[in-house]
């Protein structure tokens, strides 16, 4: 549980924390020092290990494709992450991106479990999405309103397949640190190559290097290391209905630190709510009939 606490604490700061040191650093570099900070704590992280990683990536095939698939959600995920906040909003994004796994995990736990539960949770989440498309993409054209579910959509169900890749690379003897340490190669060589290609690294002073770094450990490193420890703790499918409630952290500490709109809050908590009430009822269900029993 405390993997999870500090989860989605990492993940209700990290906006702020980019909004307040990131705004005047040239994207392409933030992300360059982002994915080199994550890139080496990893592997310091799996020190001892690295040569051993890299050798079963190479001789086994069903790991190299489970890597592939990391790899690739991951930069298509980050590439979603600024494309969708400067063509939408940011609420746009963090709502989607952390929402709609919980759809996709309540979807499959219903399917595997027969438990009405996650069926009931499925159709309240998906309820809350058609009011948040609604409320949020009512100013906009219809071809921004199709192209905007449909990026949304596709960046939360990228991180949906993640988790469901890192976990069967647990299941094959893959632990989180190895998984982690080859996951950010991609988005580490695409903004190397465009700073290379625009001749910007004279741009990095120390300051943006410093402030780069804490970027990097506040939003990749520390939330995705405790995430992974989650994955391997709790399933893919239980965690990212867990992730539904990281919305409402981020809005709410938004919301009294740099006076985000309350409407936002309201949705978020809305799918908070989503979440949260049909385990709610089940449990007091439950416990009532226990007291029946007993009497």
């Amino acid at each position: 549980m405390i993997y999870l606490i500090l989860f989605l604490a990492f993940n209700a700061v990290a906006p702020i924390i980019i909004y307040f040191w990131g705004q005047n650093i040239n994207h392409d570099i933030l992300i360059f020092i982002s994915a080199v900070t994550a890139v080496v704590s990893f592997h310091l992280l799996n020190l001892g290990q690295n040569k051993n990683t890299y050798r079963r990536v190479l001789s086994d095939s069903s790991i190299w494709l489970g890597l592939m698939k990391v790899v690739l959600t991951t930069t298509f995920m980050w590439v979603a992450g600024f494309i969708i906040p400067i063509v939408f909003t940011p609420f746009i994004f963090v709502f989607s991106y952390l929402g709609w796994p919980s759809f996709f995990g309540a979807i499959v736990m219903a399917k595997t479990t027969k438990n009405p539960l996650y069926f009931f949770q499925a159709l309240m989440v998906a309820a809350t999405f058609v009011l948040f498309y609604v409320i949020t993409f009512s100013s906009y054209s219809l071809v921004k309103i199709i192209t905007g579910v449909l990026i949304t959509m596709l960046t939360g169900l990228s991180l949906y397949f993640y988790l469901r890749a890192s976990k069967r690379l647990n299941l094959k003897g893959v632990n989180s640190r190895q998984v982690l340490a080859v996951r950010y190669w991609l988005l580490l060589l695409i903004p190397l190559a465009l700073i290379a290609y625009r001749h910007e690294f004279n741009l990095i002073s120390p300051s943006i290097l410093g402030k780069g770094v804490v970027i990097g450990m506040i939003t990749l490193v520390l939330p995705l290391y405790f995430g992974q420890l989650c994955i391997e703790k709790f399933g893919s499918e239980k965690f990212s209905l867990a992730m539904g409630f990281t919305p409402i952290l981020t809005f709410l500490m938004q919301f009294f630190v740099v006076k985000a709109d309350f409407l936002d809050v309201l949705i978020a908590l809305m799918l908070a709510l989503a979440i949260a009430l049909p385990m709610i009822f089940t449990y007091l269900t439950t416990s009532r009939r226990s007291i029946v029993l007993q009497n």
